[in-house]
């Protein structure tokens, strides 16, 4: 099990996704890795369901690292809000969904297809592991921690809450406040400018 920080903030997808294909031919691009076998399973028995962990095939994908069945198991229509947890000798994490593991990603197709799939950008997460706690997170939390302002936008643009306080623990440093309250912890003018200006109009 890959551990959890890096599940969430790794640069996902370092090279450019091709066209679209089908669910069957993007499965047959990987044949012989291990965890393919799990998904062509999950597959099998329904898009959406689950192994003995609690993941679905669209998550397996997605933290295995294969786009291409990623995008083919979103316009197959599996359910970017499926949530699961992690759980650790050192740590736990409960509350994760396909958008938060993307969010932090440098490749933003795969979480635009999220959001426009309608994946929930509010749904909440927690993690506790090793030092590194984040309470009441979001995706677009995530997508501020790692400095990705255009799924950041792109969520804000969906409608995340931007009120919702939030609280993160690494080690010494520790954070409490809103999205708007991290940005300018963070100095990210970009972001700060565009959650000002929703302030003003609203």
């Amino acid at each position: 099990m890959k551990n959890i920080i890096k599940i969430l903030l790794f640069v996902m997808f370092v090279t450019p996704l091709s066209a679209t294909m089908t669910l069957e031919d993007s499965i047959r691009m990987y044949k012989g890795n291990e965890d393919i076998l799990e998904i062509e399973k999950l597959i099998s028995k329904n898009i959406d369901a689950k192994n003995k962990e609690g993941y679905t095939a669209l998550l397996l994908a997605i933290i295995g690292e294969y786009p291409e069945i990623v995008i083919a198991l979103i316009e197959a229509g599996a359910n970017p809000n499926t949530t699961f947890s992690i759980k650790l000798n050192t740590g736990w994490s409960k509350g994760l969904t396909a958008l938060v593991l993307t969010s932090g990603g440098r490749d933003t197709e795969i979480a635009k297809m999220l959001i426009e799939a309608g994946a929930n950008g509010n749904s909440t997460f927690t993690i506790n592991y090793n030092g590194f706690n984040i309470k009441n997170g979001n995706a677009l939390i995530i997508a501020l921690m790692d400095e990705n302002n255009t799924v950041a936008k792109m969520l804000i643009e969906a409608g995340a809450n931007t009120d919702s306080i939030f609280s993160i623990k690494i080690n010494e440093y520790t954070f409490k406040g809103t999205a708007l309250d991290y940005a300018l912890e963070s100095e990210n003018t970009e972001i700060i400018k565009i959650l000002k200006s929703m302030s003003t109009t609203e």
